[in-house]
């Protein structure tokens, strides 16, 4: 928004320099040279400020994508490593359980 004021104020004050020159006011002219230079300088590090935040948000957003999928991944290997878990518990039980029935069936 600031930028944008800064846009449209530089050519009406180029306007009014022209005029103070064709007025032959070289005082004035001189002022509104100064006070465009400045603006213009302004303008320019505004600019210079909007691109490196464009660029820092685009570099946010491609890393955020990229900890999005790790995240999606690590919870895939997650959830394959308690899958696995759950089988070998499962085995694990079946093995217990078929060594435990001889002994409950022999049992009075």
């Amino acid at each position: 928004a600031e930028l944008r004021g800064v846009e449209l104020s530089l050519p009406e004050m180029e306007g009014q320099k022209v005029l103070a020159v064709a007025a032959k006011n070289f005082k004035e002219a001189a002022r509104l040279a100064a006070e465009i230079k400045a603006l213009q300088a302004h303008k320019d590090g505004l600019s210079a400020t909007q691109q490196r935040l464009h660029r820092e948000a685009a570099q946010a957003e491609a890393e955020l994508v990229s900890l999005t999928q790790a995240v999606a991944a690590l919870r895939e290997r997650a959830a394959a490593s308690e899958r696995e878990g759950d089988l070998t518990r499962a085995r694990h039980l079946a093995a217990l359980c078929a060594l435990l029935r001889p002994a409950a069936a022999a049992a009075p």
